[in-house]
């Protein structure tokens, strides 16, 4: 349901000298609600009250005068919403535009214009009857160090009519964080279901730093404290390349940038292991189960002892049994990391870092005496960005990682000081030999990592308990594997309401609905479904009549309810209403 802060309704009428009793509703009932306020109320008061206000020609003299001012909510957005204005045999009505149903655009991150191409985009879409219905789930709702992927299932299902989205899109997934620039992903929903994953990798850099293992062995947990990292999660829609819809590619906006949730990001949840090539270099190999299209970073340590001076080292890494290289990136502003993969199935790559004061592409006035490695401090260098492959199914023992470092000590500044010199001596540089590490990673068959059920809409307005009819919402359950498979499980889940006095579920898990049975509404009406052994929860907003009600009828000379009284300050506002109507007559 979107609410529209500062966005109103505002009546005009011209050349009446009659004016108080007009009728405002949605089009379709249950499109959405006007909000109680107070000025709507006193305008309506002092216009009874007062039969100069009714008589006063001038103040509705000109094009017209504002009668009321009057806000709303909208429930349903995947139809366009009109308002009706009735005033006796006149009737009015104007459909809601989309730029105020779609929510607000980051500024940050398109320009003026392209907001309104997105918008204008969006209403030609909804005025040809082709409406957006796109829906996006996180995954999981914390970004772990050891786990450093940001998943989002778009659901792009049927609307409320039960027309089948056919129009090909291309949804484009953002995630953003302070300073640091935007990453992307993107996904196409197709299939039956209409559902796709995204899925972006989050950079080791966008983490506060680990804490440095100790020299002699002892494994430090306790990270320092650092305010919580939030990622911004986004996502816009695009129509694919007409001469090739079956490819993502972004080319026509259909729908502007749309932020939906807040991630924050979180330390590993089990300790590293630490794996030391020598006194100098220490890895730290994440602990936790990993399964197909797993990713995880390895931040690579260096501690040199105090009569060392390293201006150069290179980590050579190759992997077997279902891994692959993805690439490495620098951690420390004071060195410069360049990735070389050796061939095509990255299962090779060398990391060269090059000490900044000894790198002859770096700027000048890098050279300071405080980046010299002879001051004993231990510094995250760099991290590697390691997968485990798709096609795993003969090595779910483990796979394979196997390190050689070498080292050069410092020398002259020149152009010859790269990759290359780390494997050769000169009489200004010294190489250490090559030292190995070799690691086993526990890899797994793939399984369930979330169960997400999903509705269209989080918010249900109980009008049973008025009329005695059943108001629902749909509801389908899927479940979304360690390698980001999808699957509809709605028919073989159980779901239980954790308070059937606020909502209830279907014993299918095809919908929730309150039958007029409930007694109160409540903000996070929480659905329970599981699948198995595993769970997942949907929240839900139910909104309640507030009791005692205040009912406007439509024609006053209809037979009194008995025993129901009219509230003092609107006697005068019925009686005003009546005359109005017999002098129409």
């Amino acid at each position: 349901m979107k609410k529209f802060q500062g966005i109103t309704l505002m009546l005009f009428i011209a050349n009446l000298s009659i004016t108080f009793c007009v009728e405002v509703h949605f089009e379709t009932p249950d499109s959405g609600f006007f909000l109680k306020h107070s000025p709507r109320q006193n305008a309506l008061t002092s216009a009874s009250s007062s039969s100069s206000a009714l008589s006063n020609k001038a103040r509705f003299s000109g094009s017209g005068s504002v009668l009321s001012t009057d806000r709303f909510t909208v429930v349903q957005t995947s139809q366009p919403v009109s308002i009706r204005a009735s005033y006796g045999p006149f009737s009015t009505k104007q459909t809601v535009p989309a730029r105020y149903i779609v929510p607000d655009v980051l500024d940050s991150a398109i320009t003026d214009s392209g907001s309104q191409n997105a918008t204008a985009a969006l209403i030609d879409l909804q005025q040809s009857n082709l409406h957006l219905d796109i829906s996006a789930h996180v995954v999981k709702n914390v970004i772990a160090r050891d786990s450093p992927v940001l998943r989002v299932l778009f659901h792009a299902g049927a609307d409320p009519g039960g027309h089948v989205q056919r129009q090909k899109i291309c949804v484009l997934l953002h995630a953003s964080s302070t300073n640091r620039a935007p990453l992307k992903g993107r996904c196409m929903p197709e299939g039956e279901d209409g559902v796709c994953v995204a899925e972006v990798i989050i950079p080791a850099n966008w983490w506060p730093p680990l804490p440095a293992p100790e020299r002699d062995g002892r494994v430090n947990g306790i990270p320092p404290k650092s305010p919580q990292r939030i990622v911004q999660v986004s996502y816009s829609v695009f129509e694919p390349p007409a001469r090739s819809p079956e490819h993502c590619e972004p080319k026509v906006q259909i729908q502007p940038l749309t932020p939906f949730a807040r991630i924050p990001l979180i330390q590993s949840q089990l300790p590293y292991k630490e794996l030391r090539a020598d006194d100098t270099l220490t890895m730290m190999i994440p602990q936790q189960p990993l399964y197909p299209m797993s990713k995880i970073h390895v931040p690579v340590f260096l501690h040199p002892e105090p009569d060392q001076n390293i201006a150069v080292f290179i980590v050579r890494a190759r992997v077997k049994a279902g891994m692959r290289i993805l690439g490495a990136t620098a951690s420390s502003d004071e060195w410069n990391v360049s990735v070389e993969k050796e061939n095509t199935k990255h299962t090779v790559a060398r990391v060269t870092a090059f000490r900044k004061d000894q790198d002859p592409d770096s700027p000048a006035e890098t050279n300071r005496a405080g980046l010299s490695t002879s001051d004993n401090r231990v510094l995250e260098i760099f991290s590697w960005m390691l997968e485990v492959a798709n096609d795993t199914k003969e090595h779910w023992d483990g796979g394979r990682i196997i390190w050689s470092v070498s080292y050069v000590h410092d020398g002259p500044k020149s152009k010859d000081l790269s990759a290359e010199l780390a494997v050769s001596t000169s009489t200004a540089t010294h190489e250490e030999g090559r030292k190995k590490i070799v690691a086993k990673i526990d890899i797994q068959k793939d399984d369930i990592q979330a169960v997400l059920p999903i509705a269209k809409n989080w918010e249900l307005m109980n009008t049973a308990v008025l009329t005695g009819r059943q108001v629902s919402q749909a509801m389908k359950v899927f479940i979304v594997s360690q390698a980001g498979k999808v699957a509809d499980v709605t028919l073989q889940s159980s779901c239980t309401a954790e308070d059937e006095s606020v909502i209830k579920v279907s014993s299918s898990c095809s919908s929730v609905y309150v039958d007029g049975s409930e007694v109160g509404g409540s903000s996070n009406a929480s659905v329970v479904v599981k699948y198995g052994t595993y769970t997942g929860l949907a929240r839900f907003t139910v909104w309640m009549p507030e009791f005692p009600l205040e009912v406007s009828v439509a024609d006053f000379r209809l037979s009194q309810i008995k025993g129901w009284k009219i509230p003092e300050d609107q006697s005068s506002y019925v009686k005003a209403c009546t005359k109005n109507r017999e002098l129409l007559n």
